[in-house]
């Protein structure tokens, strides 16, 4: 079953050409890697396809299914606790036990609930933003640079996790500069105001 549909995709600042005519089905229950460097337009696609930024041409359409997002950074709230910001995001999405999902996942992820997020480092608000992504259900993940700052231990427990998405018939959209942790269906190659699929 496709779950996005895009016909001739174009995205431009000014001058510059992001991509231009990309035509691409995602499927529903594969995993989608999208590889290249800084500024090659992995970011803008994703933007795209959350219509948090219009195409400059071209459609798209995509299934009524529920999506979430992991961005690669976000400011957040620096003088709420951990437990108090996540306990307000699953309020927030209608999240049924949102103390008890918190807690648990707070110890999954060996992260304490009492700290003010202005004490965490780089990583443990990483954490956080993997946290409340999981507090709901969804039927489509995006994930742009989902390992950055994370410490071995919290990459291992990502990549499990991605492992059991997968596997319970989820949607992966990953953008990554590591595309040798993942495994994933299709690979989209960005460079050169071009986007090519690749090879498993």
């Amino acid at each position: 079953m496709k779950i996005i549909e895009l016909k001739n995709v174009t995205k431009k600042y000014r001058r510059k050409t992001v991509f231009s005519s990309f035509s691409y089905l995602f499927e529903q229950g594969k995993t989608y890697l999208f590889v290249g460097d800084n500024g090659s337009g992995k970011t803008t696609l994703i933007k795209g396809l959350l219509k948090l930024i219009r195409f400059s041409g071209g459609s798209m359409k995509m299934a009524p299914v529920k999506y979430t997002f992991l961005p690669e950074r976000i400011d957040l709230p620096e003088t709420i606790t951990v437990e108090n910001f996540l306990i307000n995001i699953g309020l927030i999405k209608g999240v049924t036990n949102i103390k008890d999902k918190t807690v648990s996942l707070l110890k999954e992820w060996d992260l304490e609930g009492n700290k003010k997020i202005k004490e965490l480092s780089k990583g443990m608000r990483q954490k956080i933003l993997i946290i409340q992504l999981l507090l709901d259900d969804a039927d489509l993940y995006f994930f742009d640079e989902p390992l950055s700052g994370l410490d071995s231990f919290s990459r291992n427990r990502f990549l499990s996790l991605i492992r059991e998405l997968k596997k319970s018939g989820k949607t992966l959209i990953i953008s990554s500069h590591y595309p040798d942790h993942y495994s994933y269906d299709k690979i989209l190659h960005f460079a050169n105001g071009e986007i090519h699929e690749g090879f498993n």
